[in-house]
């Protein structure tokens, strides 16, 4: 059964190239030397591609097809003082996560030939200094926006059936994990939705990995583990082999990868788990200790399931990792000598 192809910008031998991957095999089509590898977002039905430029002021944009960077149109420029950080394309409608008062979310028309900046409802509760967005989830005509470090944290829910009248359906808090705790990314899945963590405090920084039913957004359980750095082994008084790097995690259906800086990838494959029959709330964030029994043991079913995976074709750390629907692959970018680079992985069975 031959693959069907799908589209990425991704580093080669440290240039940002946009690629196929047809056949198990990755197949470089153009240079967007300009697209930078995080934030950045394609839109896969009309060839659009939008990234974040001037440390977050403006948004370049091009076509996939485009030769030369920019491909001959003006970039877009956020409202003063705006901050963009994250993007999602949905028809040809290029929404945008950052931080600017009370604007942390909003959208650019890239059917309109002069694209104007169009802000989205928040609630009152993300209206205060400090809030903002650091990534944006696709789930089919939902988006769902992920807040960041100032807690209380949320999730926002948008219906984008409509992309040019986006509606606010849902707001869902989200429970804290640790101090300083800042949200890097999420993924979904096909019944789970994932975060990745991190926090840091006086016993050094820690790693979660927290689970959500993608339907409610209930959480049932966190993997976490201390951060690798030196503070952390320094101070924390863990063993240092239970230290991890985790950069970014991405869903294959509900098989959880997770770049792992020197451990390759990690998989959690959540398919066999079975999931506590309600979600956690209150102080069962703050410590573990106090998960009742359905809960504690699907956090132990998911540490004995996490696997690392370091292919023999990798040099360097993993640091994200790109899932390929309809396929046994995914794609792999890793530090080298020469920069960043993209390798092909076959999934285990």
């Amino acid at each position: 059964m031959t693959d069907r192809i799908h589209r990425f910008i991704v580093p080669l031998k440290g240039v940002n190239t946009f690629c196929t991957f047809r056949d198990g095999e990755i197949v470089p089509a153009n240079a967007l030397p300009l697209v930078g590898h995080d934030g950045h977002a394609i839109d896969e039905e009309f060839g659009w591609v939008a990234w974040i430029a001037d440390d977050g002021k403006t948004i370049g944009r091009t076509h996939l097809d485009a030769v030369e960077g920019e491909g001959g149109f003006a970039p877009l420029r956020m409202p003063e003082g705006y901050t963009a950080g994250c993007l999602l394309f949905h028809r040809q409608v290029l929404f945008v996560g950052g931080e600017c008062g009370e604007e942390v979310i909003g959208s650019f028309d890239f059917a309109s030939p002069e694209p104007k900046w169009m802000p989205l409802e928040v609630p009152k509760q993300f209206q205060k200094h400090g809030k903002r967005i650091d990534d944006l989830l696709l789930d089919g005509v939902h988006l769902i926006a992920v807040d960041n470090i100032v807690f209380p944290k949320y999730l926002l829910r948008y219906d984008i059936s409509s992309p040019r009248a986006p509606r606010l359906i849902g707001v869902s808090d989200l429970g804290p994990h640790g101090v300083y705790e800042h949200i890097a990314c999420g993924a979904v899945g096909n019944t789970w939705l994932a975060l990745l963590s991190t926090s840091f405090g006086m016993g050094g920084g820690y790693a979660f990995l927290s689970l959500l039913n993608r339907h409610d957004f209930g959480e049932h359980g966190w993997l976490q583990a201390p951060r690798n750095d030196d503070f952390t082994r320094r101070y924390s008084g863990t063993d240092p082999a239970t230290a991890r790097t985790w950069h970014h995690i991405i869903f294959h259906g509900d098989i959880l990868l997770i770049a792992a800086d020197k451990d390759g990838v990690g998989v959690l494959d959540l398919r066999s788990i079975p999931r506590p029959e309600h979600a956690l709330v209150g102080d069962e964030f703050r410590y573990s200790g106090r998960l009742d029994g359905p809960h504690r043991r699907f956090v132990e079913e998911c540490q004995a399931s996490l696997k690392y995976i370091r292919p023999a074709t990798i040099g360097g750390p993993v640091v994200s990792v790109h899932s390929i629907p309809d396929s046994s692959h995914c794609l792999l970018v890793v530090e080298t000598e020469s920069g960043l680079d993209t390798v092909g992985m076959e999934l285990p069975s």
